[in-house]
């Protein structure tokens, strides 16, 4: 009977856990790369967005 409710308890955290992964896609103001943000997230294109590869370039020396 525990091996059941531990199941169903396993069961229950892994479809709530899959759930909360969800993201939206937003679009690089430096190169037009795809970006992932979550969904739960406030951004949207009108924000000015950077992937990874662009927020590492130097403003400073180029």
């Amino acid at each position: 009977m525990k091996k059941l409710v531990c199941l169903i308890f396993a069961l229950g955290l892994f479809v709530f856990v899959s759930g909360c992964g969800k993201t939206k896609i937003l679009t690089c103001d430096g190169c037009g790369a795809q970006v992932e943000v979550s969904e739960t997230s406030n951004m949207t294109d009108d924000w000015i967005v950077f992937c990874a590869e662009c927020d590492d370039i130097d403003l400073e020396n180029a």
